[in-house]
Parts: structure tokens; sequence; C-alpha cells
């Protein structure tokens, strides 16, 4: 709607230009010719001019030049400016005969006038159409972009999603062949997980409290099926309210952190710090790991997505470093979510 009313306003200025900009340039009368004279000329070469312009835009230009070819614009073209030649010049014949003008002076002035503002219409009708053509394939352009993106985004959270949850049902059925008590509240926490995955999560951003919980629900989940030699620790800080971000972004390093950090033989911790602050969110995860796991953490469909989003979402506008160093592996992401 906006596109469509500023074509209308362009076009009345156009028009209003077209028309009185000339008034304000009219020869000196006692010398050269009449007023009544100037005015009537005016109007009638004005009225081919954008006779020409409106044939140019809606007709000619689209139908031959957009479609290349260009021959048939040109013979059309000439068609159209011989007949809009031809009637101007038999009312300058009249006009001749009404101001006892001298014919072959006033009918050349005519025609010159006429194929000068003819020429006119023409050239402003090729930069206005090709004008408003590049706006309408640009926002076409800049449309089909965010709708790939939308989509793009879509397919990568449900691959994410799947994936998750497979590794979360692993945990789940282990701890049912283990007759583990606790295992009903591993599934009602499993519930909540998937009823935020499936509903909650289903828009382009969620708010950064909800995520928060969203990752405190699923490490309750993990501790249930810990020893205990394995210690984690979960740091939020921060007003999260209203603050809104990209649905399950922590998830997969937070996942990839009990995949490999944890160990049923040896004590190992895992550390995780969510922080909002002048509107950066500041996530790190540290864990310890064997050796042999380290490659692992770069692998897998949950982290490479996640990159991807993180890019389609924020681009420019994060960091993400993964790093090892001592037995332990360390994430660190970045948001600037300031506009």
């Amino acid at each position: 709607m906006r596109v469509r009313w500023t074509s209308i306003i362009v076009h009345v200025l156009f028009l209003t230009a077209f028309f009185y900009v000339p008034l304000f340039i009219m020869p000196d009368f006692s010398v050269r010719v009449k007023p009544e004279e100037w005015r009537t000329t005016i109007i009638v070469n004005n009225l081919m001019g954008v006779i020409i312009f409106y044939i140019n835009y809606y007709f000619l230009i689209p139908r031959f030049i957009f479609s290349g070819n260009y021959s048939k614009y040109t013979i059309y073209l000439i068609a159209i400016f011989l007949v809009c030649l031809a009637g101007p010049y038999c009312i300058n014949v009249i006009l001749d005969y009404l101001y006892s003008r001298n014919p072959s002076a006033s009918s050349l002035n005519f025609i010159v006038g006429t194929i000068l503002v003819s020429m006119t219409g023409s050239v402003l009708a090729f930069a206005m159409r090709f004008s408003e053509d590049w706006k309408r394939i640009r926002q076409e352009k800049k449309d089909l972009e965010n709708e790939m993106r939308a989509t793009e985004l879509l397919y990568l959270k449900k691959q994410l999603n799947p994936h998750f949850f497979f590794n979360t049902l692993n945990g789940i059925y282990a701890m049912i062949i283990k007759k583990s008590p606790l295992a009903p509240k591993a599934v009602l926490l499993l519930s909540n997980l998937m009823r935020y995955v499936l509903y909650d999560s289903d828009h382009p951003m969620v708010e950064l409290e909800n995520e928060v919980k969203y990752v405190t629900d699923y490490i309750e989940m993990q501790r249930i099926r810990l020893s205990d030699n394995n210690h984690v620790s979960l740091s939020v800080k921060g007003d999260m309210k209203q603050i809104n971000i990209l649905p399950l972004v922590f998830i997969p390093f937070v996942e990839n952190a009990f995949k490999y950090g944890v160990s049923s033989e040896v004590e190992s911790n895992i550390v995780i710090d969510i922080h909002y602050v002048d509107n950066y969110i500041l996530f790190s995860c540290m864990n310890d790991v064997n050796e042999n796991n380290i490659s692992s953490f770069h692998s897998g469909i949950g982290i490479s997505n996640s990159v991807k989003r993180l890019d389609m979402t924020y681009p420019g506008k994060y960091s993400l470093t993964t790093y090892a160093a001592g037995g332990k592996y360390y994430v660190e992401l970045n948001i600037d979510l300031s506009c």
C-alpha cells in the first residue's frame, strides 16, 4: 500500500511540474509572442508529452522493452510520435488562423516544441518505469530472501529437535532399564521440555527468561541420572524479562557438555553461566572432557545447525569461541542484541 501511494504522489507531482513549470519561464511577450498564444502552445505541447509518457509507461516499455523486443518498440514509438506530431500541427494551423500569425514561423516553433516535449516525456517514462520496477524487484528479492531464510531456519530447527529428543529418550530408556524410581520425574520433565519445543519455541524469537527456564529444566532432568561424582553448576544473572532471543540456541552446547563431559568412573564438573548485561547475552559452558572426545565437540547435527542459525539470525553480531585446555572444554557465546 505504501508503494502504491508513493507512485500516485510521484505521478501527481510529475503532471503538476510538466504543466505548470513552463509558465514560470514565459518569454518576453512584448517582443516574441502573445501570452494567450504561449499558454495555448504550452497546453497542447505538454498534452502530447503526457500522452507519449503514459503510452510508454503503461504499454510500450512493459510489453516490448522488458521482453527484449526493441524493434517493435521503435516502430510503435515512431508511429505514435508521428500521430502526436500531426495532431498539434493541425491545431497549430487553426491557431495561426485565429491569432493571424505567420504560419511558417509559428508552425516550425510549434513542431520543435512538440518534439522536445515528446522526447522529454519518453525519457521521463523510462526513468520512472525503470526506477519503480527496480524498487519492486528489490522488494520482491528481499521478501524472497526473508521467506527462504525463515524456511531454512525452520528446517534447521526441525533437525535440531529430533536430535535433542533422541539423546534425551536414550537417557530415560537407560533409567527405565535400571528401574530407577526417578524415571517418572524424568518423563514429566521431558514432557515439559517437549511442550516448550513444540509450542513455545515455534516462533522466530522467544523470551530469554523462557529459554533459560528450558535450559534449567534440561539440567534438572540430567541431574536425575548423574552419579555423586558428577557436579553441575548453573549461574543466571540479569533481568531477562521481555528480552527476545533465538529459540533453542543454548541447548546444543549444554547437551554436548553432558554427552561428552560426564563420567560415571571419575569426578567431572560442568559449569554453565548465562548472563544478560547491557543488551549482551553472555553464555559460557565448561566441562571436563576426555582427550579422546575433544574432536567430537566440533561435529554433530546440533552444533553445526546452531552455528548456521546464529549466522542467519545474528550476522556480525555474535561471537562463538570453543577451545580445549587442561582437560576441559570451553564454549563462549556472546550475542549483541542492540539495534
